[in-house]
């Protein structure tokens, strides 16, 4: 009997504690939080390389929901040409215990166009922090979308071009279309941070990877407020925009800083910034109202060291 209460406490004191991080601590919903992650396609994927934007914008209310308003974007497809391809946009935020909730989602950034659930349904259960854990989201479309996700492990150590991770979760994901299993997700999720690591397997098509390659959060209380230990240069956001897009930048030590922009033949259009900047994160707003379509690069210059980006206005 005592043997049986003491390994009913262990159990206990082990839920407790994995059940301390919620589901909120994997996949964060903070207004302009933003990863940045490489997608490549093997097989014989027409997708090509592209870049995969996660990031969130505030919005008012949903059909009378109030909360986050979370976008997930492609840029720069190689195989599109660089034109904006939106894979998803939803309404997401955490609820009082730290589950996800998703109250609507579509494809267009307009969630006034989406399908709305009112009330929200759980997105990501605090019961995903354990492994073993499966939760079912039946999405209520034309062809029954189902998704099934099942906690694999939450001590994975994982490394992507953005960092070193430990203690991620890892989750794999079955999508179910009208009875037919259409994709399967290998997710990886660090804490604090969000998704990482995707692979994408396609049963009938080809895989697809998606890795972190940078991330940003700009709330205050968060790790932005700690100072960077290099220069660097983020790719703007929105790209391609018009009329407006925002450049982030870093700089570790008191340094004079410029940011130009210029087209491709070189010229000259715009200085953004030109002063001297104290160790921290900035950001700088860029607008193209004046300037015609096409790719302008812009260059960070500090010292002796440099960074170039691209970025494209698209009216």
């Amino acid at each position: 009997m005592k043997t049986l209460m003491f390994t009913m406490i262990i159990f206990f004191t082990f839920l407790g504690l994995c059940l301390a991080q919620t589901a909120y601590s994997y996949l964060p919903v903070t207004t302009n939080y933003l990863l940045v992650r490489h997608q490549t396609a093997t097989g014989t994927s027409l997708w090509g390389e592209r870049t995969v934007w996660d990031y969130v914008s505030s919005i008012d209310a949903v059909s009378g929901i109030s909360g986050n308003f979370y976008c997930r974007a492609s840029r720069d497809s190689l195989y599109y040409s660089h034109q904006v391809d939106t894979i998803q946009a939803m309404w997401i935020r955490p609820d009082a215990s730290g589950n996800m909730v998703v109250g609507a989602w579509g494809k267009s950034f307009n969630l006034k166009s989406a399908t709305i659930i009112n009330p929200p349904m759980i997105f990501l259960s605090n019961a995903m922090c354990l492994p073993g854990s499966t939760n079912t989201v039946t999405i209520p479309t034309g062809n029954n979308h189902v998704e099934i996700d099942t906690t694999i492990s939450n001590s994975e150590t994982v490394s992507v071009p953005g960092g070193t991770f430990t203690k991620c979760l890892e989750t794999h994901r079955t999508i179910d279309s009208a009875g037919v299993k259409t994709h399967e997700y290998i997710d990886y999720y660090a804490p604090n941070i969000g998704l990482i690591l995707e692979i994408q397997l396609y049963p009938l098509k080809d895989t697809n990877r998606s890795e972190l390659i940078s991330y940003k959060i700009t709330s205050i209380n968060e790790r932005e407020m700690q100072l960077p230990s290099a220069f660097h240069l983020d790719q703007n956001y929105p790209n391609p925009f018009n009329p407006s897009t925002t450049i982030n930048y870093s700089v570790p030590k008191p340094s004079s800083v410029t940011i130009t922009v210029y087209d491709v033949l070189g010229r000259e259009v715009k200085t953004l910034v030109n002063e001297n900047k104290p160790a921290g994160n900035f950001s700088v707003q860029f607008d193209g109202i004046k300037l015609t379509s096409g790719i302008y690069i812009y260059r960070l210059q500090a010292g002796s060291f440099s960074q170039t980006k691209k970025l494209i206005l698209l009216k």
